[in-house]
């Protein structure tokens, strides 16, 4: 359960039915500002991580709920990022150092500076800092500077290059400069994000200009339309093949003999009979309508691509035949085995990839495990493998291999993370063996290590 120490304090992360927590642990209680837990507790303070008291074996530990956050660390191994997202982060969390320090009578050497233990949203970006109210000796300043130069100097496959104004080398010298200070850090970063939202409002000017000449001509094509469509359906309506017309014509004498020769033998007077021909010519009258509109469909003349109506119908049907013939590479009837004439690629399983098996109605397909870690969630851009479904977190857990044995970890989801039932902590390697149920919220899976 344990997970890391420092010198100061003991860290551990925790689940429970509702949350996933960090714990921290004091090794002398006597050292805890006790005013300032009470302020961090009644309080919700912007970008520090709420704080709650747990007594355990007569010991204070302290409470921080990072559910469906993620540590700044794993997020910049999981995201490439562009440039208003590095300035935003440290815009974010140097902000927090000194507003927050000035607002609320908070010491900035009290913030863990660490990516470990700087968290962060995955979809809004929010960053969210621990603050431990313990006695301590610390540099904040030295260490933010420290902190950032690592993270704009970091490997370069974590931050999107453009051609821009050289930002990395500006911060980068910043950094550096013996008369570097938190304010005029906070003045550089909002320059360049001004900046970068000035080019975009001008880049979005543009665009609209260009596409108000497009919408332009787009109308004007628009407009012609109608008259064109009206005009094909006109012509469409009176384009009858030749067979057809004889065929109409025929139908139309065939009526017309019916009509007259029952007229002509009708008995009774002439009340009756006017009655009577009258109701035989409604008959005849839409029976006639009925058949003529049919022949006239079936004997139009051939439309685009030379087919008519009920040709093109008949191929559609073809076609489709041919499509699944062709997505069915391979059937088997008895002994007899039909191929097409594609080379089949073999999948996962039969290479004998280790994989989970989706187990119930809420998993969706198998999760084949072809690297050294597959992260799984919801959130399309920072995970390997896509779970449709709104209990999954976004960014949810990681399967992890290291000489060839593997792992799951729970990345803070809501929902919890349980393998063959059991819930497991955040942020802790758990080793997986063939056969063992993994369950994501209430997604469960199989581990099939080889087949």
């Amino acid at each position: 359960m344990v997970n890391a120490s420092k010198p100061d304090f003991e860290f551990i992360y925790s689940n429970n039915s509702r949350a996933s927590n960090l714990i921290i642990k004091t090794k002398n209680d006597s050292s805890i500002v006790h005013h300032q837990v009470e302020m961090l507790v009644r309080n919700n303070i912007s970008g520090i991580i709420k704080l709650n008291l747990l007594y355990s074996d007569m010991e204070m530990n302290l409470y921080y709920e990072i559910t469906s956050k993620l540590s700044l660390k794993k997020f910049l191994s999981l995201k490439v990022l562009k440039r208003e997202e590095i300035l935003s982060i440290l815009s974010q969390i140097i902000r927090i150092l000194t507003l927050s320090s000035g607002s609320y009578m908070l010491y900035d050497k009290y913030f863990l500076i660490d990516s470990d233990y700087i968290f962060i949203e995955p979809d809004t970006l929010n960053v969210w800092m621990v603050y431990v109210p313990v006695k301590r000796e610390a540099e904040a300043v030295s260490k933010f500077r420290e902190f950032a130069l690592d993270i704009v100097t970091g490997p370069v496959n974590l931050i999107e290059q453009e051609d821009d104004d050289n930002y990395l080398q500006r911060l980068i010298s910043f950094l550096k400069d013996d008369l570097y200070t938190p304010t005029g850090f906070v003045k550089l970063l909002d320059e360049l994000l001004a900046k970068k939202r000035k080019e975009h409002k001008l880049k979005t000017v543009d665009f609209k200009l260009n596409k108000s000449s497009a919408e332009k001509a787009e109308e004007e094509t628009a407009a012609a339309s109608p008259a064109v469509e009206k005009g094909t359906k006109e012509h469409d309506a009176v384009n009858i093949t030749r067979t057809g017309i004889i065929a109409i014509l025929l139908t139309q004498l065939f009526f017309l003999g019916i009509f007259i020769v029952f007229t002509s033998v009708v008995p009774g007077g002439f009340p009756k009979a006017a009655a009577e021909t009258f109701g035989l010519l409604l008959v005849i009258g839409a029976l006639d309508f009925i058949i003529t509109r049919h022949l006239a469909a079936r004997f139009k003349t051939a439309g685009p691509g030379g087919e008519y109506p009920f040709q093109k119908q008949k191929n559609t049907v073809q076609k489709q035949q041919s499509k699944e013939a062709e997505v069915q590479r391979k059937k088997t009837d008895g002994n007899i085995t039909y191929l097409s004439n594609k080379t089949e690629i073999l999948d996962e399983r039969s290479l004998g990839v280790p994989c989970l098996v989706p187990k119930n109605k809420h998993s969706s397909d198998e999760i084949h495990i072809v690297k050294s870690s597959i992260v799984i969630g919801r959130m399309q851009d920072m995970v390997d493998y896509i779970i449709n479904n709104n209990s999954v977190g976004k960014v949810h857990a990681e399967i992890i291999v290291k000489d060839e044995c593997y792992y799951l970890k729970d990345l803070n989801s809501r929902n919890g993370t349980y393998i063959n039932d059991k819930k497991i902590d955040s942020n802790i390697d758990y080793s997986i063996n063939n056969k063992d149920r993994i369950t994501f919220a209430n997604c469960e899976y199989v581990f099939i290590q080889s087949y």
